[in-house]
C-alpha cells in the first residue's frame, strides 16, 4: 500500500507538460488589448455653443414630421396621446442615432412609428463646442395631430 501512495505522489497527469529548467517561462496574456479609438463614442454633450440645426431650421422639421407620421395609426388612444418626448444625438456628422422616447403615451405603435421617422431624419448641422463638431444630445416634443 505505501508503495502506491508513493507512486501516486509523484505521478503528474498525462496533460501536463514539464518545463526544463533553461526553458524560458511562456509569455503571459497582455491584460489590456488595443483598442480602435474611433470606435469609442465620446459621450453626447447636452448643451454647446452652438446647438445643431436641422436643415432649414425648426419649421422645416416640423414640416418634416407632419408629412412623414401616419396619424391614422390606432387612432383609438388620440385623447391620451397630444404629445410625445423624444431624444436623441446628433453625431459630428450630422446623422441622427441613439433616438429615445423620453415621455410616451398609451399608444406604443404611435410611439415605435415617430422613432423611426426620426431616425430617417436628413442629416442636422452638427453641435459645435470650441470650433469643434461635437456629439450633442436634442430632446424634442412631437405634437400630434389628430386630422
Amino acid at each position: 500500500m505505501a508503495a502506491t501512495t508513493e507512486q501516486n505522489r509523484t505521478r503528474k497527469p498525462e496533460n501536463q507538460r514539464t518545463r526544463e529548467p533553461d526553458e524560458p517561462d511562456e509569455p503571459e496574456t497582455p491584460v489590456f488589448e488595443e483598442v480602435d479609438q474611433d470606435s469609442i463614442k465620446e459621450p453626447a454633450m447636452d448643451f454647446v455653443e452652438k446647438m445643431p440645426e436641422y436643415p432649414g431650421g425648426m419649421e422645416e422639421m416640423m414640416k418634416y414630421l407632419n408629412k412623414n407620421i401616419d396619424y391614422t395609426i390606432s387612432e383609438k388612444t388620440q385623447e391620451v396621446c397630444s404629445r410625445i418626448y423624444y431624444s436623441f444625438v446628433v453625431e459630428k456628422d450630422g446623422r441622427v442615432t441613439e433616438v429615445k422616447v423620453i415621455r410616451g403615451c398609451a399608444n406604443l405603435e404611435l410611439e415605435a412609428h415617430v422613432k423611426k421617422v426620426i431616425e430617417k431624419m436628413p442629416k442636422w448641422t452638427p453641435g459645435e463646442q470650441a470650433g469643434k463638431k461635437v456629439r450633442t444630445r436634442f430632446r424634442i416634443p412631437v405634437l400630434i395631430n389628430w386630422k
